[in-house]
């Protein structure tokens, strides 16, 4: 049995979010990925900075 799932891990609910997703398969290592999704084309150093801080 395969199993995904798409975490929000943080938003400011209007220009960005981070989204972890996690794929696990049997017999096989887990698969974690993460996302910054952005209403702009660049974000700020700072925002970046801070969105890093909150991956595990």
């Amino acid at each position: 049995e395969e199993i995904y799932n798409t975490y929000v891990l943080a938003t400011d609910y209007k220009s960005w979010a981070l989204l972890m997703h996690c794929a696990e398969k049997n017999k096989s290592p887990r698969y974690l990925s993460s996302f910054i999704m952005s209403r702009r084309k660049r974000l700020g150093p700072n925002v970046i900075s801070y969105l890093r801080e909150k991956l595990p």
